[in-house]
């Protein structure tokens, strides 16, 4: 159970957000993606990597993800983030 380094969650349990946002980025150099009515995906401005997300009624739309602790989010966050990244910076089939 070692928790992930390079991620931080914040959970607004009364409003039922989820931030999640790597710690090697600020916040002010990131932009916003709304990538549904209830998932925004936070971008590096200068690299286009994913960094974060802010996810409302994150219950809802994860209920198996709901329940897990603090370090159990940072490790699955990390890995998402990871894999997210790797898709992008794959170069394309032409």
């Amino acid at each position: 159970m070692s928790p992930a380094h390079k991620i931080e969650v914040n959970k607004d349990t009364d409003n039922d957000v989820l931030y999640v946002m790597h710690s090697d980025y600020d916040p002010n150099d990131t932009v916003n993606v709304d990538v549904t009515a209830d998932v925004v995906v936070r971008l590096d401005r200068k690299t286009g990597k994913v960094v974060g997300f802010i996810i409302d009624d994150f219950s809802r739309i994860n209920p198996s993800w709901a329940d897990l602790k603090d370090y159990e989010l940072m490790e699955k966050f990390e890995k998402f983030i990871e894999m997210m990244n790797d898709l992008h910076l794959a170069p394309s089939k032409s």
